[in-house]
């Protein structure tokens, strides 16, 4: 797991590129507009897309627009800039009467990150800590080592566990998930230093162990900061309100209005495959395969209705990824009525992060090629990152995205 260790910055005047007064430029008319069509919107986190620099109105702090900006359009995390601005500073930079701004550069060698916050953090901030968050089993005996427990080992069974210390505060697992498949056994110790969570095989053996922040929350950002409240309740009025991402036809049913749930049937799925779709095995003793695929654009008004799809037809489109000419889905198909509900609730606890799907891919599956995950820019990414196999639910500018691990079926 990445653990945020802050390296010094360097504070220092920095001439504003010309391709960033453009963009800063195009962004200050868009702003405007908003104010008098309320067809134009700038308040959620990419609002505005001018070419190198996204961004937009995320709140109420002195500086309250929030960009990204990309040097020349590279999009590498170590040249990016983060920059948040108040109206009157866009309006001077986009009239020319700002030429500089006060930056934290990071001082790394081939970094040229920089940002109008102090606390403003890049790559170079994180080291990778194999004895937290999900730690592997060969790793297990040194990471409980290093929180005061020796009595445990990566052969200790969860009766052993248990014995050793006491009843958890939580449990679940050993059972089959309409999305993620069959979840393993799980067991969690909420202690004042950290949460403790110990994942087993049907057998009762180890599988491996999470060590997280004692205030780690599902759908809590990265490293172990709990998701902002503001932004959780800006996220339920987002997906309600039906924000469109891609051009929408009246006669796409697939709307994002939880309102009124959408219901679907194996013949909408059918009408609905993704382009592209892949199943690479990730542990075939256990029979775990990585299920990928990805839908055009065009597919689904916007990201809640891509949700919602997921969710309500996740029993067919885990057989259809694993082997897509089989004829038996029909059999798979188990509609709930939960489904729309769960969906929703998802999308209000989990927060999206700007962060490229091949990005993503190259974090959490290094070793997992696949071509047609590399093509897109812009990506928003919802990540679920509890437990041994990462997931997530994206878009970006080539389509809707879904990696989920689960069994091979």
């Amino acid at each position: 797991m990445l653990r945020a260790e802050p390296n010094e910055k360097e504070r220092r005047k920095v001439a504003i590129p010309e391709d960033l007064r453009d963009a800063i430029r195009e962004a200050h008319y868009l702003i405007g507009e908003s104010k008098r069509d309320p067809d134009v919107r700038v308040d959620y986190d990419d609002a505005i897309q001018c070419g190198c620099l996204i961004g937009g109105h995320v709140g109420s702090k002195k500086r309250p627009f929030e960009f990204t900006y990309y040097p020349a359009g590279d999009r590498s995390a170590k040249s990016r800039w983060k920059l948040a601005l108040h109206l009157l500073e866009i309006e001077d930079i986009a009239d020319g009467c700002m030429t500089e701004l006060n930056l934290y550069c990071c001082k790394s060698p081939g970094c040229s990150h920089k940002s109008t916050d102090s606390a403003g953090l890049c790559d170079c901030d994180y080291v990778d800590d194999p004895y937290t968050g999900n730690v592997k089993l060969s790793d297990t005996d040194e990471a409980l080592r290093r929180i005061g427990i020796s009595d445990i080992t990566q052969n200790s069974s969860r009766n052993e566990i248990v014995q050793i210390l006491g009843d958890p505060q939580e449990s679940g697992g050993g059972e089959k998930h309409p999305t993620f498949g069959y979840i393993w056994p799980w067991i969690k110790y909420l202690r004042t230093d950290c949460q403790l969570r110990f994942e087993f095989q049907k057998s009762g053996a180890l599988r491996g162990i999470s060590i997280l922040d004692p205030n780690w929350k599902p759908g809590a950002l990265e490293c172990g900061e709990p998701s902002d409240a503001t932004e959780r309740k800006w996220r339920s009025d987002f997906f309600l309100k039906s924000r469109s991402l891609a051009p929408f036809s009246p006669a796409d049913r697939y709307r994002s209005s939880f309102e009124e749930p959408m219901r679907y049937d194996l013949a909408d799925f059918q009408a609905h495959l993704p382009k592209y779709h892949e199943c690479i095995i990730l542990d075939a003793e256990n029979e775990i395969g990585l299920h990928i695929a990805r839908w055009d654009p065009v597919a689904f008004h916007d990201f809640g209705a891509f949700v919602q799809f997921t969710f309500c037809v996740s029993s067919a489109l885990q057989p259809f990824i694993c082997n897509p000419n089989r004829t038996d889905l029909a059999e798979w198909y188990r509609p709930d009525e939960a489904d729309h509900q769960r969906a929703r609730e998802l999308l209000i606890a989990n927060a999206t992060t700007n962060t490229e799907v091949r990005d993503w891919m190259a974090r959490y599956y290094p070793s997992v090629s696949v071509p047609w995950l590399t093509e897109g820019l812009h990506g928003k990414i919802m990540s679920l990152i509890d437990g041994d196999w990462p997931e997530m639910s994206a878009y970006d500018t080539h389509g809707y995205y879904t990696v989920f691990a689960t069994d091979l079926t």
